[in-house]
């Protein structure tokens, strides 16, 4: 079990989406949280509305838990905030010891390999980002995939967009209906390089302003 400090960043997962806020306040049965944004949208919380939530410790921890909106009320800023409590214990999903991203990115991808134009249209399925480095991702997804598949993504970070492909050579259970993938790319070019080395960049600038 964690234990959420004031200013400690959370990811909601909202209907496929990862709405990131701050814990403003802790007293004893409840925490308050700002209103979630991604990107430049906000939204509204419902009191009642149970959420799953993504949460880093101060060690690389991943750990995933449910919280409650109990109330929404305005604080002295005249801002709306939500007040929330725990559903359920946390969950330790993984111990992050590799270039991280902390801000729990979403990402898409489809089965094959596929050319970009294609892809652009394709159906695709929703994955969390875990890491990333030079060589490969690991994700998180509900959906089951096997040893060898191969794989289109489409990465976002901010203003760094990337499509690459890969092949899965990782599987691991989360033991809550989720799997955790390792991803290598595949034959990546210099160009595809140096955008990945771009959004490394951009995630530990992320990163160092939240020590």
């Amino acid at each position: 079990m964690f234990n959420l400090s004031i200013h400690d960043k959370l990811g909601l997962i909202i209907q496929d989406n990862i709405y990131m806020c701050n814990v403003k306040c802790l007293e004893e049965g409840y925490f308050i949280l700002n209103t979630p944004f991604k990107e430049k949208e906000s939204i509204i919380l419902s009191k009642g509305k149970i959420i799953e939530t993504l949460n880093y410790d101060a060690n690389g921890n991943l750990y995933k838990f449910s919280l409650e909106v109990l109330d929404k009320k305005m604080n002295y800023e005249k801002k709306i905030v939500c007040v929330c409590k725990y559903c359920n214990d946390s969950l330790k999903v993984e111990k992050i010891d590799n270039i991280t991203a902390r801000f729990f990115e979403l990402i898409k991808y489809s089965k094959g390999f596929i050319k970009e134009e294609i892809f652009k249209r394709a159906k695709k399925s929703n994955g969390i980002l875990i890491n990333i480095n030079e060589t490969g991702i690991r994700f998180k997804t509900r959906e089951t995939l096997n040893l060898g598949d191969e794989l289109t993504f489409e990465i976002k970070n901010d203003e760094d967009y990337l499509i690459t492909k890969g092949a899965v050579r990782r599987v691991e259970n989360t033991n809550n209906k989720e799997f955790l993938y390792g991803v290598n790319f595949y034959n990546n070019d210099k160009k595809e390089k140096e955008k990945i080395i771009k959004m490394l960049v951009t995630i530990i600038k992320k990163q160092r302003k939240l020590l």
